[in-house]
Protein backbone atom coordinates (compact mmCIF):
# COMPACT_ATOMS: atom_id res chain seq x y z
CA UNK A 1 0.00 0.00 0.00
CA UNK A 2 1.27 3.28 -0.80
CA UNK A 3 1.59 6.26 1.62
CA UNK A 4 -1.87 8.23 0.02
CA UNK A 5 -3.60 5.14 -0.16
CA UNK A 6 -3.08 4.85 3.31
CA UNK A 7 -3.94 8.28 4.02
CA UNK A 8 -7.00 8.10 1.87
CA UNK A 9 -7.94 4.61 4.21
CA UNK A 10 -7.65 6.54 7.57
CA UNK A 11 -9.73 9.27 6.24
CA UNK A 12 -12.51 7.80 4.80
CA UNK A 13 -12.62 5.81 8.27
CA UNK A 14 -13.33 8.85 10.13
CA UNK A 15 -16.85 8.87 8.76
CA UNK A 16 -17.01 11.95 7.51
CA UNK A 17 -17.20 13.51 4.19
CA UNK A 18 -15.07 14.46 2.13
CA UNK A 19 -16.04 18.36 2.93
CA UNK A 20 -16.83 17.64 6.38
CA UNK A 21 -13.25 16.58 6.63
CA UNK A 22 -11.82 19.02 5.61
CA UNK A 23 -13.84 22.08 7.05
CA UNK A 24 -12.67 20.25 10.14
CA UNK A 25 -8.89 19.91 9.42
CA UNK A 26 -9.12 23.38 7.61
CA UNK A 27 -7.46 22.70 4.32
CA UNK A 28 -9.66 22.56 0.56
CA UNK A 29 -11.32 19.50 -0.44
CA UNK A 30 -8.89 19.74 -3.84
CA UNK A 31 -5.47 19.56 -1.84
CA UNK A 32 -7.40 16.83 0.26
CA UNK A 33 -8.06 15.00 -3.05
CA UNK A 34 -4.35 15.73 -4.55
CA UNK A 35 -2.95 13.89 -1.70
CA UNK A 36 -5.16 11.03 -1.19
CA UNK A 37 -5.24 10.24 -4.77
CA UNK A 38 -0.81 10.58 -5.09
CA UNK A 39 -1.15 13.45 -7.23
CA UNK A 40 0.46 15.55 -4.58
CA UNK A 41 3.21 14.10 -2.17
CA UNK A 42 2.40 14.29 1.62
CA UNK A 43 5.54 15.77 1.81
CA UNK A 44 4.65 19.10 0.91
CA UNK A 45 2.19 19.23 3.60
CA UNK A 46 2.85 22.36 6.00
CA UNK A 47 3.73 21.47 9.45
CA UNK A 48 0.81 22.96 10.78
CA UNK A 49 -1.58 20.99 8.88
CA UNK A 50 -0.13 18.04 8.95
CA UNK A 51 -0.38 17.89 12.88
CA UNK A 52 -4.05 18.92 13.00
CA UNK A 53 -4.72 16.65 9.78
CA UNK A 54 -3.05 13.38 11.10
CA UNK A 55 -4.31 13.41 14.76
CA UNK A 56 -7.99 13.41 13.03
CA UNK A 57 -7.23 10.39 10.83
CA UNK A 58 -5.27 9.18 13.89
CA UNK A 59 -1.61 8.11 12.52
CA UNK A 60 1.14 9.09 14.47
CA UNK A 61 2.99 11.31 12.16
CA UNK A 62 6.87 10.55 12.45
CA UNK A 63 6.21 6.27 12.36
CA UNK A 64 4.01 7.14 9.02
CA UNK A 65 6.83 8.98 7.32
CA UNK A 66 9.72 6.59 8.37
CA UNK A 67 7.33 3.78 6.94
CA UNK A 68 6.83 5.27 3.57
CA UNK A 69 9.55 7.53 2.95
CA UNK A 70 12.09 5.93 4.60
CA UNK A 71 15.02 7.45 1.85
CA UNK A 72 14.27 11.00 3.86
CA UNK A 73 16.18 9.71 6.84
CA UNK A 74 18.62 7.13 5.23
CA UNK A 75 19.81 10.69 3.13
CA UNK A 76 19.89 12.97 5.74
CA UNK A 77 21.92 10.34 8.31
CA UNK A 78 24.68 9.81 4.91
CA UNK A 79 24.92 13.94 4.91
CA UNK A 80 25.38 14.20 8.26
CA UNK A 81 28.11 11.70 8.43
CA UNK A 82 30.35 13.92 5.33
CA UNK A 83 29.28 16.98 7.17
CA UNK A 84 30.90 15.34 10.35
CA UNK A 85 34.22 14.29 8.87
CA UNK A 86 34.61 17.69 6.94
CA UNK A 87 34.00 19.51 10.31
CA UNK A 88 36.99 20.14 12.30
CA UNK A 89 36.83 22.31 15.51
CA UNK A 90 39.49 24.83 16.60
CA UNK A 91 41.77 24.01 18.65
CA UNK A 92 44.12 26.63 19.56
CA UNK A 93 43.57 27.49 23.15
CA UNK A 94 44.31 31.01 22.46
CA UNK A 95 42.24 31.44 19.47
CA UNK A 96 39.56 29.70 21.63
CA UNK A 97 39.90 32.36 24.09
CA UNK A 98 40.07 35.36 22.29
CA UNK A 99 36.35 33.84 20.87
CA UNK A 100 34.79 33.30 24.14
CA UNK A 101 36.20 36.80 25.54
CA UNK A 102 34.74 38.33 22.53
CA UNK A 103 31.16 37.16 23.08
CA UNK A 104 31.16 37.71 27.03
CA UNK A 105 31.68 41.32 25.72
CA UNK A 106 28.88 41.14 23.49
CA UNK A 107 26.54 39.71 26.23
CA UNK A 108 27.74 43.18 28.43
CA UNK A 109 27.08 45.24 25.47
CA UNK A 110 24.03 44.44 24.67
CA UNK A 111 22.65 44.24 28.14
CA UNK A 112 21.68 40.06 27.70
CA UNK A 113 21.87 39.21 31.42
CA UNK A 114 22.06 41.69 34.27
CA UNK A 115 25.95 42.73 35.33
CA UNK A 116 26.35 40.02 37.88
CA UNK A 117 25.11 36.75 35.62
CA UNK A 118 27.45 37.91 33.29
CA UNK A 119 30.40 38.47 35.72
CA UNK A 120 29.54 34.84 36.47
CA UNK A 121 30.11 33.82 32.97
CA UNK A 122 33.12 35.68 32.86
CA UNK A 123 34.90 34.10 36.46
CA UNK A 124 34.15 30.39 34.86
CA UNK A 125 35.63 31.24 31.38
CA UNK A 126 38.96 32.72 33.80
CA UNK A 127 38.60 29.32 35.34
CA UNK A 128 38.05 27.36 32.32
CA UNK A 129 40.98 28.56 30.63
CA UNK A 130 43.37 28.32 33.27
CA UNK A 131 42.38 24.97 33.89
CA UNK A 132 43.22 24.17 30.11
CA UNK A 133 46.35 25.65 30.22
CA UNK A 134 47.93 22.76 31.97
CA UNK A 135 46.65 20.11 29.20
CA UNK A 136 47.65 22.21 25.85
CA UNK A 137 50.33 19.95 23.61
CA UNK A 138 53.32 22.04 22.93
CA UNK A 139 51.32 23.33 19.78
CA UNK A 140 48.81 24.96 22.04
CA UNK A 141 46.22 22.69 21.16
CA UNK A 142 43.86 21.08 23.24
CA UNK A 143 42.61 17.60 22.39
CA UNK A 144 39.12 17.17 20.61
CA UNK A 145 37.70 15.19 23.64
CA UNK A 146 38.69 18.66 26.00
CA UNK A 147 36.70 20.48 23.28
CA UNK A 148 34.01 18.69 23.61
CA UNK A 149 33.72 17.93 26.95
CA UNK A 150 34.49 21.24 28.45
CA UNK A 151 34.36 24.40 26.09
CA UNK A 152 31.47 22.70 23.98
CA UNK A 153 28.95 23.32 27.04
CA UNK A 154 30.10 26.48 27.94
CA UNK A 155 29.82 27.22 24.49
CA UNK A 156 26.67 26.39 24.08
CA UNK A 157 24.98 28.19 27.06
CA UNK A 158 27.14 31.52 26.06
CA UNK A 159 25.37 31.59 22.73
CA UNK A 160 22.17 30.35 23.78
CA UNK A 161 21.62 33.49 26.70
CA UNK A 162 23.28 35.57 23.25
CA UNK A 163 20.59 34.24 20.69
CA UNK A 164 17.62 32.63 22.52
CA UNK A 165 16.40 35.96 23.59
CA UNK A 166 15.10 37.23 20.62
CA UNK A 167 13.49 33.65 19.86
CA UNK A 168 9.97 34.01 21.08
CA UNK A 169 8.68 30.56 19.34
CA UNK A 170 9.27 27.32 21.11
CA UNK A 171 9.79 24.94 18.18
CA UNK A 172 12.54 27.40 16.70
CA UNK A 173 14.24 27.77 19.87
CA UNK A 174 14.60 23.95 20.58
CA UNK A 175 16.01 23.71 17.16
CA UNK A 176 18.60 26.48 17.50
CA UNK A 177 19.58 24.87 20.56
CA UNK A 178 20.29 22.15 18.58
CA UNK A 179 22.25 23.40 16.08
CA UNK A 180 23.81 25.11 19.04
CA UNK A 181 24.95 21.54 20.15
CA UNK A 182 26.26 20.41 16.84
CA UNK A 183 27.48 23.81 16.18
CA UNK A 184 26.06 23.59 12.73
CA UNK A 185 25.19 26.95 10.86
CA UNK A 186 22.27 27.62 9.29
CA UNK A 187 24.18 27.48 5.89
CA UNK A 188 25.55 24.18 6.69
CA UNK A 189 21.94 22.63 7.74
CA UNK A 190 20.21 24.42 5.11
CA UNK A 191 22.51 22.60 2.30
CA UNK A 192 21.79 19.31 4.06
CA UNK A 193 18.30 19.68 4.18
CA UNK A 194 17.73 21.37 0.48
CA UNK A 195 16.09 24.65 1.94
CA UNK A 196 17.72 28.38 1.40
CA UNK A 197 18.97 29.77 4.31
CA UNK A 198 16.91 32.54 3.59
CA UNK A 199 13.93 30.40 5.13
CA UNK A 200 15.97 29.04 8.27
CA UNK A 201 16.70 32.35 9.57
CA UNK A 202 13.03 33.69 9.03
CA UNK A 203 11.40 30.41 10.95
CA UNK A 204 13.89 31.27 13.32
CA UNK A 205 13.21 35.24 13.90
CA UNK A 206 9.35 35.11 13.00
CA UNK A 207 6.34 34.04 15.05
CA UNK A 208 5.24 31.57 13.28
CA UNK A 209 8.70 30.05 12.98
CA UNK A 210 8.72 26.39 11.38
CA UNK A 211 4.94 25.68 11.50
CA UNK A 212 4.19 26.64 8.04
CA UNK A 213 7.13 24.76 6.37
CA UNK A 214 6.76 21.62 5.05
CA UNK A 215 6.66 18.82 6.83
CA UNK A 216 9.27 16.67 4.88
CA UNK A 217 11.55 19.47 5.17
CA UNK A 218 10.40 19.49 9.16
CA UNK A 219 11.35 15.72 9.58
CA UNK A 220 14.85 16.84 7.40
CA UNK A 221 15.78 19.02 10.19
CA UNK A 222 14.53 16.75 12.88
CA UNK A 223 16.70 13.75 11.65
CA UNK A 224 20.09 16.25 11.42
CA UNK A 225 20.00 17.89 14.74
CA UNK A 226 18.88 14.40 16.12
CA UNK A 227 15.45 15.64 17.44
CA UNK A 228 12.24 13.66 18.11
CA UNK A 229 9.55 15.10 16.13
CA UNK A 230 7.64 14.31 18.84
CA UNK A 231 8.70 16.90 20.86
CA UNK A 232 8.25 19.66 17.88
CA UNK A 233 4.83 18.57 17.85
CA UNK A 234 4.33 19.25 21.78
CA UNK A 235 5.84 22.63 21.07
CA UNK A 236 4.37 23.68 18.77
CA UNK A 237 0.50 22.74 20.54
CA UNK A 238 1.87 25.01 23.20
CA UNK A 239 2.61 27.81 20.71
CA UNK A 240 -0.97 27.79 19.60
Amino acid sequence: MEAWEYFKQKREQTGMTIREFCKKVNISVGSCVEYQNGTKSLLSLPLDKTIRIFSVINIHIERFYDDYFPELKEEITKRMIVWEEKRVPELDLVKLQHRYRARIAKMKERKVLPDVEIEQFLQEYKTLFKGLKAEMDSCGNISEILYKERILPFSCRLKKQIENGEIKNLVSRRINDAMLAKEITYVELAHIVDITPVSLTYAKTSQTGYSSMKIGTVLKICYALDISFDEICELLLKNI
